[in-house]
């Protein structure tokens, strides 16, 4: 078994002593998940290489790289609503692009996709789908097998890793399908070009919002997907917020949690009901999100590397006094939301995350990786360390900069940090007379 800590690569890229991207990991199982009580210790890891019914729908002329699924008016109570077919599988999201890294020796664009299959009536598991995907200048198509990662309720994760050569010069457009399904599309740089990006955040509503009467998120997808029909977008960064989990304490088994006086909430212990509970919410939570609207056609057509914030998770999370955060019913929340979160939006398992592009000093999981050959992006992790006194550990911090140091390109020109907090908060008071006058 490879090293978990691979030997820095000085000229960027894959670093020395990676797994193979293409490497297979034993199925994980699906039940029952336990989660820690305590937030976990992980051990140090460095940058890694990559290694309902449905019925049938046919691709259609949508610019976006998505087909267009006709409207589901009812779904099945407890389930989002449906999404695409396979001629294997039934599937509830996806496919989520993700974004890893540029192999910077051999000019391989790194990343992979995710798809969540829907639960089989008769409890058989056949075998693993494969995604095939072509760039068009290749007589031959690539075929990837998924690897089932974690399960929930039945349903599997499948992930597939991609390894694709980037063209010299020019963006390439990249075709891809599940079993022969619907087709989709995204694009990879050329190795000598800056990644065409765009970032967003909060990507959701508070409690207080009539998101039904302004379209929900679509207005706002609807123009990113136009820009990117004009000219496409190699990757697209999430800041945080990717969705908003805050309804979840309108949940009965979270009311009766809250119904107690603070006290008694810290020192309650989290009922197996409760947990069953909050897996159910995060998993449709995250399903019916990343499928609905043009945001889910964005996410099968745009690459994606994403960080997390409070609302991935709930309202303020990390920035509760210490007794509330070591509560029971709070380490279970979080310990859930990440679980998802890392499956979802990264397609990847906490014992897996030192192969798929991420570095820790102990606790969280943060993101070094090159947006072209002059650019590189620090993505860090501002959650999972967080109290009401710290954002990032001192360890974290002194990690990041000598994975900087030692691994960002030569012929770097600009280095791009993506952090959840702003470097400078000048008073709103001092801002508004300033503005004022």
């Amino acid at each position: 078994m490879p090293s978990a800590v691979p030997t820095p690569n000085p000229s960027g890229g894959m670093p020395y002593g990676m797994p193979s991207p293409q490497q297979q990991y034993p199925p994980q199982p699906t039940m029952p998940h336990v989660y820690p009580q305590h937030q976990p210790v992980q051990h140090q890891h460095s940058q890694g290489s990559m290694v309902p019914p449905f019925s049938p729908v046919q691709p259609n002329s949508n610019p976006y790289g998505q087909p267009a699924y006709p409207p589901q008016q009812q779904h099945q109570p407890g389930f989002p609503p449906t999404m695409n077919p396979s001629s294997t599988y039934g599937f509830l999201c996806g496919p989520l692009l993700r974004y890893q890294n540029m192999d910077l020796h051999q000019g391989n664009w790194l990343g992979s996709v995710m798809m969540v299959s829907k639960p089989d009536p008769q409890g058989q598991q056949g075998p693993a789908p494969v995604l095939t995907w072509s760039d068009g200048h290749n007589p031959h198509s690539q075929h990837v097998t998924g690897q089932a990662i974690d399960g929930y309720n039945q349903s599997i994760f499948w992930r597939f890793a991609l390894v694709i050569p980037q063209d010299p010069h020019a963006t390439k457009k990249i075709t891809y399908s599940i079993n022969g399904g619907s087709s989709y599309w995204f694009f990879v740089a050329g190795r000598s070009e800056s990644f065409r990006w765009m970032f967003y955040s909060c990507n959701g509503f508070s409690s207080s919002t009539d998101s039904v009467a302004i379209g929900g998120a679509n207005p706002l997808w609807n123009d990113a997907l136009a820009k990117h029909t004009e000219q496409p977008y190699h990757v697209m960064i999430g800041g945080g917020d990717q969705l908003y989990c805050d309804s979840i304490l309108e949940e009965p088994e979270m009311k009766e949690w809250l119904s107690g006086t603070i006290p008694e909430r810290e020192k309650a212990v989290c009922k197996p009901h409760w947990t069953v509970a909050i897996e159910k919410y995060y998993f449709n939570r995250y399903c019916t999100w990343f499928s609905q609207g043009t945001y889910g056609q964005a996410l099968a057509a745009i690459p994606t590397v994403n960080m997390w914030d409070d609302h991935d998770t709930i309202d303020g999370y990390g920035s509760y006094p210490e007794s509330t955060m070591k509560s029971s019913v709070l380490t279970t929340l979080g310990a859930v939301s990440r679980r998802f979160y890392l499956l979802f939006q990264h397609h990847t398992t906490p014992a897996l995350v030192p192969h798929h592009g991420f570095f820790s000093a102990g606790v969280g999981e943060n993101i070094l990786t090159c947006l072209g050959p002059s650019t590189s992006m620090l993505v860090l992790d501002a959650r999972s360390e967080r109290t009401k006194n710290v954002v990032c550990s001192d360890q974290t911090y002194d990690l990041a900069f000598a994975k900087m140091y030692h691994e960002v390109p030569q012929g770097t020109r600009h280095l791009l940090v993506q952090l959840g907090v702003p470097i400078a908060y000048p008073r709103l008071v001092f801002a508004e007379n300033l503005m004022g006058s």
